[in-house]
């Protein structure tokens, strides 16, 4: 009997895990490609206050069909903690040209080595382009990262993308442990009730 609730408790235990790992939520098209180019200021932080001027280079309606546009983007944060090895910006704007105007609670920044991962939920307010999305999602990679993420640095060159969220599936593995679960706890219950 023991033993029975033994194994149930540990098959709880891993569902717990499993289910609680992170899980990224993809952009999906449409999406806009963003890289600063030589005219553009780039990734720069200034006493934790993050400012990064690029330039929107195309939208992607489908996969592998890229329309050319330039446009301005930029995106400004303040600095306002650390957690696990990220670095998070929060109190933030974003903005493509008249496309597309939005702000973030909280961006994070995930270094790489002498890169980093940069992400951010968005809440869309007002643009030409959004299609009536309320919400998106920022996510993109900073090479050459220079200095302290937390208060002073620069990057050589930005690669982001800004889109609609696509859905995320329940991961496999937690289908595969529900029915186990389930087995052990009726298991469990007709020992109790004999």
């Amino acid at each position: 009997m023991d033993s029975l609730f033994s194994k149930s408790l540990l098959g709880l235990l891993m569902v717990g895990v499993i289910a609680s790992a992170p899980v990224s939520a993809a952009i999906q098209a449409p999406y806009v490609n963003i890289q600063d180019q030589m005219a553009d200021a780039g990734t720069i932080s200034n006493a934790g206050n993050l400012t990064i001027d690029a330039t929107a280079l195309s939208i992607s309606i489908l996969a592998g069909s890229n329309i050319p546009i330039s446009s301005s983007f930029s995106l400004a944060g303040q600095f306002s903690g650390i957690s696990n090895t990220s670095y998070t910006f929060n109190n933030g704007t974003l903005s493509i040209g008249t496309m597309l105007s939005a702000t973030f609670d909280s961006l994070s920044i995930t270094p790489l080595g002498s890169d980093a991962v940069i992400s951010a939920n968005l809440n869309y307010v007002s643009g030409n382009s959004i299609m009536g999305l309320t919400s998106g999602r920022l996510e993109g990679t900073l090479i050459g990262v220079s200095g302290l993420i937390d208060s002073d640095f620069t990057v050589l060159d930005t690669f982001v993308s800004v889109g609609e969220i696509s859905p995320v599936p329940i991961p496999a593995t937690l289908w595969m442990f529900m029915p186990m679960l389930a087995g052990l706890f009726g298991m469990g219950y007709r020992n109790n009730n004999k």
